[in-house]
């Protein structure tokens, strides 16, 4: 009952009074991926990457299934300067569901960054072409959304919270 709470304070913009709701839910059942997910979410908007990093991994050690999950991780892990952790996790991100765009796209970002040009032109053009095919998803399967309403958040608005 609190994790819907947390969720629907999240969902109305309310970060500050879901923080403690959201805590308190992934404290007592840390398995509970979408509650978790929007506490990381949260973490991150305010700058605290840290903390993203510590939900995302307290998470997947009990639900490492999740592609969606471990993009968010690899977000978080990027945030914080863990750039070998984060590519990590979204190689991993992709391993569980290889028509994942996402992961993809954010190695391509790290290596763009660390200017390895050809690869982040390889693996895009890679992602590219699976497309066309009609292979790729914006989103893992089953992957929580939420819809954001406040503006300093609104770039989520619709979006998984798996997506940066």
């Amino acid at each position: 009952m609190r994790g819907m709470l947390g969720l629907s304070m999240f969902n109305a913009g309310k970060y500050g009074n879901a923080v403690a709701e959201l805590e308190d839910v992934v404290k007592r059942d840390p398995g509970q991926v979408q509650t978790g997910s929007a506490l990381m979410a949260i973490y991150m908007q305010s700058g605290q990457a840290a903390k993203a990093v510590k939900v995302g991994d307290t998470l997947l050690k009990h639900q490492p299934g999740q592609p969606g999950l471990h993009n968010l991780l690899g977000t978080a892990r990027a945030r914080t300067a863990d750039l070998v952790g984060a590519r990590a996790s979204f190689k991993q991100a992709i391993k569980l569901d290889a028509n994942f765009i996402a992961p993809q796209v954010q190695i391509a970002r790290l290596d763009n960054n660390a200017r390895v040009f050809d690869a982040a032109l390889a693996r895009l053009n890679g992602v590219l072409a699976k497309d066309r095919k009609g292979g790729c998803r914006q989103q893992p399967v089953a992957a929580p959304t939420y819809r954001c309403r406040s503006a300093s958040m609104r770039s989520c608005n619709s979006r998984t919270m798996a997506m940066p």
